[in-house]
């Protein structure tokens, strides 16, 4: 047995391979060599403003924290510094719980159905929105014009007809589904089509390989606008697409 001063405190049983820590004879903590356990007083562990580090190197820290009293927990730092990095490729990789045991979030991180998903309803109030980014692309080829996926999938494409009526076409299926990363059946996009001509000028969209338009080649009238609801119908060997228009009075 190997006992220290009395003054700062006691460590006992460092023969027997753990080793008990005592201050002024109350029991505070215990090492335990065998199972490398560090076992904390039961009171509580009270880390002063200087902080505290812990080194992980390959071993696994596992704990569970409560924050009591409207603790928060902050990330500090500059931008793009913190961050909290889940497992990849688990059905649950982070769940946010309810003291009711049910999943607040549900994080999934499975390869190619990467999902964030609430368990319980969900609503906006005090006026909120939803609001989505949208990339807008602006053209006035003479000619006919073939739209990219790039283009379609920034949501929003100005199309001048410049001096004649055009016929537009879609990309082809094959190149639609390879612009959607880790694409499935039923995944859907929208894009609006604005005809933005300074005169009479229609604009006339055709299909690319493989793409069904529903209905078949419809056209926008100068300062009318298109629609469009993009469906993966057929992912894989045989890419197929279905687009559903409705041409609406626009600006």
């Amino acid at each position: 047995m190997v006992r220290s001063s009395r003054f700062l405190g006691e460590f006992k049983d460092h023969a027997n391979s753990r080793m008990d820590i005592y201050v002024h004879n109350t029991h505070v903590g215990r090492w335990d060599n065998a199972g490398s356990d560090l076992t904390l007083p039961t009171n509580g562990l009270t880390i002063t403003a200087r902080g505290m580090t812990i080194t992980a190197g390959t071993s696994c820290i596992k704990a569970d924290v409560t924050l009591n009293c409207g603790a928060d927990l902050i990330f500090t730092g500059t931008t793009g510094q913190s961050q909290m990095l889940l497992t990849d490729n688990l059905a649950d990789s982070l769940s946010v719980g309810i003291a009711s045991g049910s999943d607040f979030l549900l994080f999934k991180t499975t390869n190619c159905s990467e999902v964030l998903s609430s368990a319980v309803d969900r609503k906006l109030t005090g006026g909120n929105m939803i609001m989505t980014k949208r990339t807008v692309t602006t053209d006035a080829t003479v000619g006919n014009r073939t739209w990219t996926i790039a283009e379609m999938l920034g949501g929003l494409l100005l199309r001048d007809a410049a001096g004649g009526a055009r016929c537009d076409v879609t990309p082809t299926a094959a190149l639609i589904v390879a612009g959607i990363p880790c694409a499935t059946v039923n995944d859907t996009f929208e894009v609006v089509i604005v005809n933005t001509a300074d005169m009479a000028e229609a604009i006339t969209l055709k299909i690319g390989t493989d793409v069904t338009l529903v209905p078949a080649c419809p056209a926008i009238a100068q300062n009318e606008q298109m629609h469009l609801i993009v469906r993966l119908t057929c992912v894989g060997a045989c890419e197929k697409v279905t687009m559903y228009a409705a041409v609406s009075a626009g600006t």
